[in-house]
């Protein structure tokens, strides 16, 4: 697992026991290309700090663009595919961040529910995963620096495809079923965060 993470059983038993799949990765939501209410407002779970009206007010607003562009990318699309629709992943990235307030958080946030196989979520932890394995990083647009991260991030999830598989059956045979792109984003945060825990 990259970076090298050891108890990684233990970890993400310990973020999904404490609420962590309840409050976000539990809660059902539709793959469809329809952003809702519930959708934008659940990212809030993850701290995304869409925490005014007037900010999700923004959103609500911007959403005709996201929802074209969601449209253009099946609901079970799956960053372990062989084809991977990157520039349906940018135009929708845009769509997102052209939002006021909206940046890489708030949008893989929001973006990962729709697309839980395909789109890793992206904070200022995972910023220094992305530094480390994009040398641009700081350079790109926002839309380009997530395509970026998510190839990156596509490498290692490849690389620990089956010990990830076996992770992912275990957490669902304990009622806790996620999906192994967000296995991996949770595992790397909590190694990377100071605590050690994931919030």
């Amino acid at each position: 697992m990259p970076p090298e993470i050891d108890d990684v059983e233990e970890k993400l038993v310990r973020y999904l026991s404490d609420g962590g799949w309840e409050l976000y990765d539990g809660v059902e939501t539709d793959q469809d290309s329809k952003l809702t209410i519930g959708d934008i407002v659940l990212s809030v779970t993850l701290n995304s700090r869409l925490n005014t009206r007037r900010q999700v007010w923004q959103v609500w607003k911007g959403k005709q663009a996201v929802e074209k562009a969601l449209a253009r990318i099946p609901g079970n699309a799956s960053l372990e595919d062989e084809a991977i629709p990157w520039e349906e992943l940018r135009t929708l990235f845009q769509a997102m961040c052209a939002i006021e307030d909206i940046a890489g958080a708030k949008a893989t946030k929001i973006l990962h529910k729709k697309r839980p196989s395909l789109i890793p979520i992206y904070d200022s932890i995972l910023e220094g995963y992305c530094k480390k394995r994009v040398p641009r990083w700081s350079t790109l647009s926002w839309a380009d620096g997530l395509v970026e991260y998510m190839k990156a991030f596509r490498v290692d999830l490849m690389v620990n495809q089956k010990e990830l598989h076996v992770l992912c059956d275990m957490m669902a045979a304990r009622g806790w079923p996620i999906t192994p792109v967000r296995a991996m984003e949770v595992l790397i945060w909590i190694e990377d965060e100071p605590n050690g825990e994931y919030h």
